[in-house]
């Protein structure tokens, strides 16, 4: 009888045990993380590798904890690690796919590597998620506004501060405002159309992919071009996905080999205005054409300052049922934007 009471109390000691020894696990997870925080922030405790040592045990210990994979991507963007760190963004995105601080997360660390482009899309999640954020609307406005879209960077940095009165974003306003001027929309231009050719009479036997829409001037000739029957100008159908500077945009141009043709050049402002006319009037480009929304060089220079150059960034627009438009900008010739090259006929 004895043995049997002294076994019972066994066994509830080892129950009780085995329970505080998960609570105590998922606790050091916790504390880990809280104590890497303070070594990733913290400039007088600052140890990355420390800090990682901790995130990486967190991990282990609980492998869904979302708060620790943004944490170590983060530990992993201060040790130039880009790869590793979007490996746990991605992470963190998959086991919460609805959490607007995991796409708000990696949306700045896309934006602090310059791809504009990724950054924007993860903001616009995140704004899908939680759409009073003030905070959101300040990082999409500075998307736009690292890449010339001055008159959206305006519009999202005053809702950021409609949120919030007294929000950051009010010193970002004050320096967007000067540059309002420079922006030019599609549905504001008045073209210039005495460089178009009266038709083009490309065969109608090579018509292999026609869109019927607005821009069925647009030909896929499947060589990686397209006609534009418009003006006769031939186009590069899919750019690659390196961005350049200005003078790098222009010697890509002029030294590209495609479809059998090395008379490749950068186009002018008006020419590449022209994917987005039909018939005098404002459309969507061709879906012909494989489109990235930020920024493509032309080869016209600012008439008031040498080193900067014309680009149209391309953006979803609700009054062309969601097609693309584009947004006329000045930028920095240093700038990095996307370029499609074009030939005459």
């Amino acid at each position: 009888m004895k043995l049997s009471k002294t076994i019972i109390v066994l066994l509830v000691i080892i129950s009780f045990v085995g329970c505080s020894t998960s609570q105590e696990k998922a606790m050091t997870a916790r504390e880990l993380n809280q104590e890497a925080i303070v070594l990733l922030t913290d400039l007088d405790k600052m140890d990355i590798d420390k800090a990682l040592e901790h995130l990486n045990e967190a991990i282990r210990l609980d492998q869904n904890f979302v708060e620790a994979y943004l944490n170590r991507a983060q530990a992993h963007l201060l040790l130039d690690k880009p790869r590793h760190a979007f490996d746990d963004f991605n992470r963190a995105s998959q086991i919460k796919p609805n959490s607007a601080e995991v796409y708000f997360q990696r949306g700045k660390a896309y934006l602090s590597l310059e791809k504009e482009e990724k950054a924007f899309e993860d903001f616009n999640k995140a704004l899908q998620l939680a759409p009073s954020s003030a905070d959101l609307y300040f990082e999409r406005g500075k998307v736009y506004f690292s890449l010339g879209v001055y008159n959206k960077a305006y519009e999202d940095f005053n809702q950021a501060l409609n949120i919030v009165p007294n929000h950051k974003a009010r010193l970002y306003l004050n320096e967007v405002e000067p540059f309002l001027a420079l922006v030019t929309p599609f549905d504001k231009v008045s073209p210039d159309f005495s460089s178009a050719s009266a038709s083009y009479s490309y065969s109608d036997k090579k018509k292999d992919k026609v869109y019927k829409t607005d821009q069925d001037m647009c030909i896929n000739l499947n060589d990686g071009t397209v006609a534009d029957r418009s003006t006769g100008k031939i186009w590069q159908k899919e750019t690659d996905d390196r961005t350049r500077d200005w003078s790098e945009a222009r010697s890509y141009c002029e030294g590209l080999t495609l479809a059998g043709y090395n008379d490749w050049i950068m186009p002018d402002s008006n020419t590449l205005k022209w994917l987005n006319i039909y018939k005098n009037k404002i459309v969507p480009i061709s879906k012909v054409f494989e489109t990235k929304r930020w920024g493509y060089w032309t080869s016209s220079t600012s008439p008031a300052n040498i080193n900067e150059a014309k680009a149209v960034v391309y953006d979803y627009s609700g009054n062309f049922n969601g097609g693309l438009v584009g947004i006329g900008t000045i930028n920095n010739k240093n700038a990095w934007r996307y370029v499609r090259c074009v030939r005459d006929p």
